[in-house]
């Protein structure tokens, strides 16, 4: 289990942190901002947080309703200097928890 690292979840009217996050990294970047559209999804999820190692954001979260297939997606970006580290894993367990 990774140690200090917590949820935080977001305020109405926070989401540009997530902009913020998938701009400044190039892989989220291209994984975000292709085919799709990140903004109306940061508007429709249902939660969306903040990961923090510490006092560091290191990803995101998210748990948006998909009304094409009525079905809830998560949405997990994590920086990448902190991938194939388990905090993604450990996000998952979280969320689920």
């Amino acid at each position: 289990m990774k140690e200090n690292v917590t949820l935080k979840r977001l305020s109405y009217n926070e989401e540009e942190k997530i902009l913020d996050i998938i701009n400044n990294d190039e892989i989220l970047k291209e994984t975000f901002c292709g085919e799709h559209n990140t903004i109306t999804r940061i508007l429709n999820s249902s939660y969306t947080g903040l990961i923090q190692k510490n006092d560091t954001i290191i990803g995101f979260i998210m748990l948006v309703h998909n009304p094409d297939t009525n079905e809830h997606e998560l949405d997990i970006g994590i920086k990448s200097e902190y991938r194939n580290q388990g905090y993604g894993k450990k996000m998952i367990e979280v969320a689920l928890a």
